[in-house]
């Protein structure tokens, strides 16, 4: 009786070992999607100007990307834009914006993809300055004229520009006075920038202070971005 009760206990553990060892391996698990946090902070260049006059509600408003960057793994070199509209555009007693908010929703990459974002305005200067040129051996035939150096001297010993002149001697830079570490506003007295959540968006604030808000066409902006989170499912 006790041999029989051992035959069966062994028969039933080998075949018990036999399935276990038959079981399919595991299928290796899928590559985890990128992370939705990576951000890329980039410099950008207005395309239309921010002012008194051209500041509507709900107008488009674009902004093209002038640095490289690598966006969830893609090198982007150029033509890639920032999309958005103006949410808001608040006049003082005398008709003048005093204050603008921006929200860019998309950006527009090379071949016409778009992408949804979510962007932070970082820091925003006034547009390029002028080019200064020096003299080199390719230079053949070249020479700055009298006229070029007086009129450098002027720009960069103007009240207006002194900011914007020194911070271009701190060294060379292929995107003008601004790069993707500059914070706040730089060269442009009387404006403060600021980001607020609006609605389910991030909004661009900015505001003047005892004077009307305008931006140029070529303003410089720092933006740090990521790819916009999907809307929740309804219920």
């Amino acid at each position: 009786m006790n041999l029989h009760w051992a035959l069966s206990l062994s028969l039933l553990s080998a075949v018990c070992w036999g399935q276990q060892a038959q079981a399919p391996a595991a299928m290796p698990a899928a590559p985890a999607p990128p992370p939705m946090d990576r951000f890329a902070t980039v410099t950008a260049v207005t395309r239309e100007p921010l002012d008194s006059k051209s500041c509507v509600s709900g107008k488009e408003f674009r902004s093209t990307i002038t640095s490289p960057f690598i966006f969830s793994g893609e090198p982007v070199d150029s033509g890639a834009e920032l999309i958005g509209h103006i949410q808001a555009c608040n006049r003082d007693e005398n008709d003048k914006l005093a204050l603008a908010v921006v929200v860019i929703d998309s950006m527009s990459l090379p071949k016409g993809r778009i992408l949804p974002v979510t962007a932070a305005l970082q820091a925003v200067g006034p547009p390029l300055p002028p080019p200064r040129f020096t003299a080199t051996g390719t230079d053949i035939g070249y020479v700055a004229s009298t006229e070029f150096h007086q009129d450098m001297r002027a720009y960069e010993a103007s009240t207006h520009n002194a900011e914007l002149a020194e911070v271009a001697r701190r060294g060379p830079s292929t995107v003008g006075i601004l790069d993707n570490t500059s914070t706040g506003v730089v060269g442009l007295k009387h404006i403060s920038i600021e980001n607020a959540v609006v609605g389910s968006a991030l909004g661009w604030m900015l505001a003047a202070d005892n004077a009307p808000l305008a931006l140029s066409v070529g303003s410089q902006l720092v933006v740090r971005m990521r790819i916009a989170p999907p809307p929740p499912k309804q219920p």
